[in-house]
């Protein structure tokens, strides 16, 4: 039963050194469209595919081990459980099957303290039923296709680089004619698979030259693969975020503000374009055969484990990065982010990860699969895959396993029968 589960759950507020640290300044929480961990800190031919992400991670809070958890709603389904801290629905989507009901938003319990809450988004209002839900969810208004001219178009809609130039007049005027701070989404739309126009901005070189019986040899290796083409995407991505900062800064739009970046889901790139991309030999051309001793193997659980998504909180006067690797979910943003603006969801169901220690982080997925600091384990096949080496105790699995089905069922509880006025 939900209401016991609060119950027997109920946290009292506990303090920490971030509580209250952004409190009064303004949010910009960019969704970032399929972005996945391992693209950064990569280089390729010298050059680094996510230079801005780079220099933010390594300046900001990154947390580098925090995980989407999406079901049939994918990107809806991050702004969903990311404002809530509930779970996406076992049954379709919440944004287009559960509009009408009423959810604890950190949008709401921002307006609550005086903000002024907005989103925006290159593509239609009715896409997710997007319009309806952001009105439910507490945005004050939602600028989408409508309010953008649509001078530039990559594979959805509107291109990155348009949207954020575009938005940064608009946030101007937001910041001039509202009284007290504000909190805006901007969900980002070209790096979208398939990335069918990349050509059109690519800027990334992935292949090798080298040198073959004496010859200098062109090889194509990643360019006109599906990997390649995520990477000049989001190479792409990091650009066009690169000069919104810059031209927030030149408005003085960055000087109260907190720049909040996650991936709102993987790419869904193939597991053998990893293979490849991993075990490439450019002297023959080919793959590394699994039998040579310099073939890196990436199995089932590596690739499981590699769709971590990046969050980043960063604002420009920070000046030492701080890395936190403690197992975390989408679920757990609005605990966590909404500690430092001093806002609390006594609904939520995700933790304040800067108040837990690293062995107490658990990301439960939809299915009740879950990861540890210690495991990863598959619901699905009853698999235990360990991350860290050492013993676990007996109960270990179970109660982790117990925990995960008692979530996903209050969660879902509270999505079909509505229950959040019922448990107030």
């Amino acid at each position: 039963d939900v209401s016991d589960y609060y119950s027997e759950n109920s946290k009292s507020l506990k303090a920490n050194e971030y509580t209250g640290i952004f409190e009064g300044k303004n949010v910009i929480a960019i969704h970032a469209e399929s972005l996945q961990t391992f693209v950064i800190g990569m280089e390729f031919n010298g050059k680094e595919v996510t230079p801005t992400l780079n220099k933010l991670t390594s300046s900001g809070m990154y947390f580098n081990n925090f995980y989407a958890q999406v079901g049939v709603g994918t990107s809806s389904d991050t702004e969903f459980t990311y404002a809530t801290s509930l779970l996406p629905s076992n049954n379709g989507t919440v944004f287009v099957n559960y509009y009408n009901d009423r959810f604890v938003t950190i949008q709401n319990l921002l307006k609550n303290k005086g903000y002024y809450v907005f989103s925006m988004h290159g593509n239609v209002g009715d896409f997710w039923n997007r319009e309806t839900m952001h009105m439910n969810m507490g945005y004050d208004k939602f600028y989408s296709k409508s309010s953008f001219i649509i001078d530039e178009e990559y594979g959805l809609g509107l291109s990155d680089e348009s949207f954020f130039r575009q938005a940064v007049p608009m946030i101007k005027e937001i910041s001039e004619n509202v009284s007290g701070p504000y909190y805006g989404t901007l969900i980002t739309l070209t790096n979208h698979t398939p990335w069918k126009d990349v050509n059109a901005y690519d800027e990334l070189d992935l292949g090798i030259d080298v040198n073959v019986d004496g010859e200098e040899v062109r090889r194509e290796y990643l360019n006109n693969t599906m990997m390649g083409k995520y990477l000049k995407s989001v190479n792409y991505m990091d650009r066009s975020i690169a000069n919104f900062i810059s031209d927030m800064d030149k408005e003085g739009l960055l000087d109260n503000t907190v720049i909040v970046i996650y991936g709102d889901h993987d790419a869904r790139i193939p597991k053998k374009q990893f293979d490849y991309m991993y075990n490439y030999d450019p002297i023959t051309d080919t793959m590394i055969s699994s039998e040579d001793e310099n073939y890196k193997e990436f199995t089932n659980y590596d690739y499981e484990l590699s769709k971590i998504v990046p969050f980043i909180i960063w604002s420009k006067d920070m000046d030492k990065g701080t890395t936190i690797n403690t197992p975390m979910g989408m679920i757990d943003v609005l605990p966590t982010l909404g500690n430092m603006l001093n806002v609390y969801n006594k609904y939520a169901l995700g933790k304040d990860i800067m108040g837990i220690k690293k062995e107490d982080g658990i990301v439960v997925f939809k299915d009740g699969s879950y990861i540890t600091d210690k495991v990863y384990f598959n619901a699905k096949t009853n698999e235990t895959y360990m991350i860290s080496n050492g013993i676990l105790e007996n109960d270990y699995i179970s109660k982790r396993s117990e925990y995960a089905d008692k979530i996903i069922e209050v969660s879902n509880n509270i999505i079909v029968y509505d229950l959040i006025d019922k448990l107030d």
